[in-house]
């Protein structure tokens, strides 16, 4: 997972050492969504929970609709009530604060043997949430991730030159830059991602 390998990692550890609720954080085009996907996609292919249920508002959702929501999906995928489970809550800054918050305190009270990950930061007081927050991406990691997404960049060796000229493009100092460097430069996945598609019109 290009550039998020240690936070893959802590997230995947955390989950292994049944840490009750692992919070992903960081600023708005971190990458903290596409982190919690691939999550929860690694646990599931590989089992280390029974059921793997994932929540995403995609619009304003009050308390009972993501209670629903939660309850549908554990009942699609046939969850008995022994299975270990792994709850995925993602757009929660869609929802009202309280009710993400009284969501995930009444699913995790409910089940003891639930763990959730929380796409975005929600204040409970128990269990304290084990947070891992997303850093910008250094400049080779964000020339990389620019290379594989840009449509232009057909072969390896075009990605290879690409990453070599950025790089050290990026660590002169300059007074003007291309978008493409000051998207690099913020080491934001969303941003860098966004600048690949602009390159490729």
């Amino acid at each position: 997972f290009l550039g998020r390998e240690v936070d893959a990692y802590k997230a995947l550890d955390a989950l292994s050492r049944r840490k009750r609720l692992v919070a992903l954080t960081g600023p708005r085009g971190a990458g903290k969504s596409a982190l919690a996907a691939f999550v929860a996609e690694y646990v599931d292919a590989r089992g280390l929970f029974d059921v793997v249920v994932v929540v995403r508002p995609t619009r304003p959702a009050s308390l009972e609709e993501l209670e629903a929501a939660l309850a549908s999906a554990k009942k699609r995928a046939d969850a008995d009530a022994d299975a270990r489970c792994l709850l995925v809550l993602d757009n929660a800054e869609r929802c009202d604060p309280a009710d993400a918050r009284r969501f995930l305190a009444s699913a995790l009270d409910g089940d003891a043997r639930l763990c959730a990950l929380s796409a975005s930061r929600v204040k409970l007081d128990r269990p304290k949430p084990h947070e891992i927050r997303l850093a910008p991406l250094d400049s080779a990691a964000a020339a990389r991730l620019f290379a594989r997404q840009c449509p232009r960049l057909h072969t390896s060796n075009d990605r290879r030159k690409f990453c070599a000229l950025v790089t050290r493009d990026v660590a002169r100092a300059g007074a003007s830059r291309s978008p493409v460097l000051a998207a690099l430069d913020t080491g934001l996945p969303g941003a860098v991602v966004a600048a690949a598609f602009r390159a490729s019109r």
